[in-house]
Order: structure tokens, then C-alpha cells, then sequence
């Protein structure tokens, strides 16, 4: 089978030709190498493309998440909070985990609005809840 058979290629195919629906796993596709080099910048490119067509907490945290893997933190803050704002429960423990890592803390009420929201979904795990409760105790703490 030749590659131009390959389901990466008859995806990038599709999105060029502006088929929104294709933007997304095109990016996934770069970013898990799946019948396509492993590419950063193409992903961001084809994720940003995805979030136009559809603003979304996935494509949002697929962004974050590169932008934290270049170091970019400043970047993968901004979308990180995007979909924190979209409601995504985990992109909030996310945040929490980043901002305590970092000791970046913004305000101690963000943060408990942040770890209200994990503790409250039920879209998180128990590992991520129990994590959750463990922070609010160290908060509690201060």
C-alpha cells in the first residue's frame, strides 16, 4: 500500500481543502506521529485551525499541553485557562498542579475555584480528586 493511502494522508488531504472536521485529527496526528513525522508546529498550526472552527476544551488543552512540552508557559497558561473557562474540570487540576508546581499562585481564591470545580465534576478521576482534596488540605494549611 502506497502512503497516499495512508488515513494521515487522506486527512491533510481533506483539511487543505478546508474540511474543518479533518483539522483536528490532523493535528493528532502530528503530534502522535501517526503516519506523519512527529511535527510541533504543524500540530499547533492544525489544532489553532481546529479552535477556530470549533472552540473546544480538547483542542484548547492539546495546545496547552504542547506549549508546556516547548516550555512555553506563557502560552500554555493562556490556552490552559481557555479551557479551565470552557469548564474542563481537568484542565483546571491542571492548572492547580501548574500553578503550585511553579509556586506561581495568583490568588489562593483562584485556586480554591480552581479545586472546586475538579472536586465537583464528575469527568475527573478518583486519583485526580483524591489529589484535589489533598491540595485543599495543604491550602487549608497556609
Amino acid at each position: 500500500m502506497t502512503s497516499e493511502f495512508h488515513p494521515f494522508q487522506q486527512l491533510l488531504t481533506r483539511a487543505k481543502a478546508g474540511d474543518a472536521e479533518c483539522f483536528y485529527a490532523v493535528a493528532v496526528c502530528y503530534t502522535t506521529a501517526y503516519g506523519v513525522a512527529a511535527d510541533n508546529e504543524q500540530a499547533l498550526y492544525w489544532y489553532k485551525k481546529a479552535w477556530k472552527h470549533q472552540h473546544d476544551s480538547e483542542t484548547a488543552m492539546a495546545i496547552a499541553r504542547i506549549y508546556f512540552h516547548q516550555h512555553n508557559t506563557r502560552n500554555a497558561v493562556y490556552w490552559l485557562e481557555k479551557a479551565v473557562d470552557l469548564g474542563d474540570a481537568c484542565a483546571a487540576f491542571e492548572y492547580v498542579q501548574h500553578l503550585m508546581n511553579k509556586k506561581k499562585i495568583k490568588s489562593d481564591i483562584l485556586l480554591w475555584q480552581l479545586l472546586t470545580k475538579v472536586v465537583a465534576s464528575p469527568d475527573i478521576s478518583d486519583e485526580q480528586r483524591n489529589q484535589a482534596f489533598d491540595m485543599i488540605k495543604e491550602l487549608s494549611k497556609q
